[in-house]
């Protein structure tokens, strides 16, 4: 049953990312607020590109990839981003002979993005959680949003990048509502 807690927190905790972007001012302290631990991850990116959010019970529970490519078609509602699963890997200090296993740990979400009202960076706090898929997704909101160039996407602990995916985002006219 806790595992199911989890698993809605998590779910509920990537939903947040969607809506949850900063300033690039507010990134550097973003990233302050989050706290370090000796716990590591390897990460593999599993699928990437336009996605469509997987709804059940009236929740979001993953997103269906439209296929593995980097060139990206904005329009408002439209999702993009990347599916990975990560590896913990721990840190023993020197004489050591315990660890604690985590079950996820706080990362910041960056993407780098051409200028949108003045800020060429997005960021938010969200969880990563090992043993399962985890989803950095971006919704275009809003026409100011629809900005074509060379968008980047970011994982992000103890503020290293564990996860990376460059995008090409282009613009069609009929993009815009």
């Amino acid at each position: 049953m806790i595992h199911n807690k989890m698993s809605v927190i998590g779910l509920l905790s990537i939903l947040t990312l969607l809506g949850g972007c900063t300033s690039t001012l507010e990134t550097q302290s973003t990233q302050a607020q989050q706290t370090k631990t000796n716990a590591a991850a390897t990460v593999l990116i599993n699928q990437f590109g336009q996605a469509t959010p997987i709804v059940n019970n009236n929740q979001v529970v993953g997103y269906s990839f439209q296929d593995d490519s980097d060139t990206v078609t904005a329009k408002i509602g439209q999702f993009f981003g990347f599916r990975y699963k990560a590896t913990q890997t721990i840190k023993l200090s020197a004489g050591s002979t315990q660890a604690t296993v985590e079950s996820s740990l706080p990362v910041v979400i960056e993407v780098t993005h051409p200028a949108i009202n003045g800020s060429t960076s997005s960021s938010w706090n969200d969880t990563l959680y090992f043993g399962r898929q985890n989803y950095v997704m971006w919704q275009f909101e809003s026409n100011q949003e629809l900005v074509a160039g060379k968008w980047t996407v970011a994982v992000k602990l103890n503020n290293q990048t564990i996860a990376e995916k460059e995008f090409s985002v282009d613009v069609s006219e009929n993009s815009k509502g």
